[in-house]
């Protein structure tokens, strides 16, 4: 009995640690964070930002379509970076005699196989990259970032904790702050992967890149509140140390999301289409999200 009895323990506390993991592994803690310094984050710095090297219109496309697997730090099964100039330019990694940004043209139009893989853009779209590519991809700029249409979000990505996530797919509640939290552990194929109906990172800036710790929100007044549409509290979900939050409960439609400090609120305009908070406010935004879920000002 007790050889059961600490069995059970054993499992329940695999389970804790790994609560928010895509994958299993030591459980980090919050002093186990590294520096910036330590996780090469030139790339990131310059993601979709004034100095990309991208075309304004290039960068709007790719940011609202593209970046949230092709960011920085490809995720997804991407392969490929597509934030920068250098991104495109880069040989591909399936076919090295060839740019990056060749086979971008050819997936966006390959209705067998599109990018993304949620299906074809619209032509107008596609025609942006394509006749930039043709014509050799020269170097742009854009002074602010696409989708801004809040000042708070008309800002240069950054990493304002200067902190990383750099320990890779082991499982921790801190793990990968950025990413499509909800995705990622369906996709992840381990039995401990903690299913999540709810779950993204809260930064203190609009357009921070992943694996970017966004706030600690350990002990801190802010957190993330799920209401109905009659503005009842439905959950108040925690933000932990790397600003992740999460929650495996199956909230009605429509409910509606919130970050609430103090006596401040940003709340989202609408219902969220899918509790995947992350693949929508990625670095730049996408499917109409002006970037990151941040706290209010």
């Amino acid at each position: 009995m007790q050889t059961e009895h600490r069995a059970l323990a054993l499992a329940l506390a695999v389970a804790l640690a790994t609560a928010a993991g895509c994958y299993t592994g030591a459980s980090i803690s919050p002093g186990d964070l590294p520096a910036v310094g330590a996780g090469g984050s030139a790339d990131d710095a310059r993601a979709i930002s004034g100095n990309s090297g991208l075309p304004c219109d290039v960068a709007k496309v790719i940011g609202d379509s593209c970046a949230s697997c092709h960011g920085a730090r490809p995720t997804g099964g991407a392969v490929a970076t597509l934030v920068t100039l250098e991104g495109f330019s880069a040989p591909s990694p399936t076919d090295p005699q060839r740019k990056v940004g060749d086979l971008v043209v050819e997936r966006m139009r390959d209705a067998k196989k599109p990018m993304p893989a949620s299906g074809l853009l619209p032509a107008a779209d596609v025609a942006v990259v394509e006749s930039w590519v043709k014509a050799g991809m020269p170097r742009g700029s854009c002074a602010t970032l696409p989708n801004a249409s809040d000042p708070f979000f008309d800002k240069v990505v950054e990493c304002s904790s200067n902190t990383r996530w750099t320990r890779g797919d082991r499982g921790s509640q801190l793990m990968h702050p950025g990413v499509a939290c909800v995705d990622c552990h369906r996709r992840s194929g381990e039995r401990e992967a903690v299913v999540y109906s709810v779950a993204g990172t809260v930064y203190a800036t609009g357009h921070e890149s992943n694996d970017c710790n966004g706030v600690n929100g350990v002990g801190g007044a802010a957190k993330v509140v799920v209401t109905d549409s009659a503005g009842t509290v439905l959950a108040t979900l925690p933000i932990n140390a790397a600003g992740n939050f999460y929650s495996s409960a199956r909230f009605p439609q429509p409910y509606f999301v919130k970050v609430v400090q103090g006596t401040k609120e940003r709340a989202m305009k609408g219902a969220p289409a899918s509790g995947d908070c992350n693949s929508c406010h990625t670095t730049v935004g996408a499917e109409g999200a002006p970037g990151r879920i941040a706290l209010p000002e």
